[in-house]
């Protein structure tokens, strides 16, 4: 997939121009608390102290020929915690090369550095669009329901297209039921079905963050204790980190896209929430009377960011980009 050279840390800043539709204006930040300057000479002399006294036991030390004290028990954790450190890292570069190992496999055309930038590149829209969680003001609003949408679009299209080369390749996921005795063919069968369908489940909820980290084969909570390589829990994560990468690039791609067609997406937001912006207007200069009214035009007036334009953004990476609409054959079918 190409990939403009640009500032991608930017996230979904480039929607900011969407502000426009709504005529509000920010609020000034309330004003630094005063400081007495009794208090600040306090505070300044009391610093001053304490660097006096650390340059005196600076010379002391030196003095002495004496380094800072360290007990045995300091030492031994310092070891412990370096140890952890150099395992974790072992740990990291194995599982990543097992990841690009089976990139390879499956003919996804992702590997090396190019995953080190789709991650850096995933974690920066996370980060710009996670301040809109739950927000009422507008733009931070619309940048997560946005990069919501286009995870969850990209994370589905990933999923569905690893299985497929799965499949292909003679493939079963590690995790997978395995038959009990006395167990029917049926039964098994949905048993394994359902299996698969909690691991699609769990892996489209993962936010775009935890995305940056598995597509590197990077599990926060296994610390340095990563499971022995080849058991099926590794396995299990080398495949996560395959649909991780893809779903990573899928994303990027819609946002570059976005990116470069901002004024005609523009165009269509303006006018499908037109008439939410009648309402609140109308609202605002009276129009409605009572707690539950304005209730409903407030509610009408999210649904226009959380579903309305997300949905308009989906549909133009729809009309643009094959795989979006997954008429092409899979990404890693080659």
């Amino acid at each position: 997939m190409a990939r403009k050279e640009e500032n991608e840390g930017e996230g979904l800043g480039f929607l900011d121009p969407i502000a426009h539709l709504f005529r509000g204006r920010e609020k000034p930040p309330p004003p630094a608390p005063e400081t007495s300057d009794a208090q600040e000479s306090i505070e300044a002399r009391f610093e001053a102290a304490l660097e006096e006294l650390d340059d005196k036991i600076e010379q002391l030390q030196r003095a002495q020929g004496a380094g800072p004290a360290v007990g045995p028990a300091d030492a031994s954790e310092r070891d412990r915690a370096a140890a952890d450190r150099r395992r974790m890292e072992e740990a990291h570069a194995a599982i990543r090369e097992d990841i690009e190992r089976m990139h390879r496999k499956l003919g996804t055309e992702l590997a090396g550095a190019d995953l080190s930038r789709l991650a850096a590149d995933v974690a920066a829209l996370q980060a710009s669009a996670e301040a809109g969680r739950g927000s009422h003001d507008l733009m931070p609003r619309l940048r997560h329901a946005i990069a919501e949408r286009l995870n969850h679009e990209a994370g589905r299209i990933a999923i569905e297209r690893l299985m497929a080369a799965m499949r292909r390749e003679g493939i079963e996921w590690p995790g997978a039921h395995r038959p009990r005795p006395n167990e029917t063919p049926e039964e098994a069968e949905r048993a394994r079905r359902r299996s698969i369908h909690d691991v699609r489940e769990y892996f489209l909820a993962q936010d775009l963050e935890r995305t940056s980290q598995r597509m590197l084969g990077v599990v926060t909570g296994w610390g340095p204790d990563y499971p022995d390589r080849g058991s099926a829990p590794w396995e299990e994560c080398v495949l996560e980190g395959v649909a991780a990468g893809l779903r990573a690039a899928f994303v990027r791609e819609a946002a570059e896209l976005l990116r470069r067609d901002l004024d005609l997406v523009l165009a269509r937001a303006r006018s499908a929430i037109g008439k939410e912006l009648e309402a609140i207007h109308s609202a605002v200069e009276g129009g409605v009377h009572t707690l539950d009214q304005a209730n409903r035009v407030a509610a009408s007036a999210l649904r226009a960011l959380d579903e309305v334009v997300p949905d308009l953004a989906w549909q133009h990476v729809c009309s643009q980009l094959p795989w979006a609409r997954d008429e092409s054959p899979p990404a890693d079918s080659k």
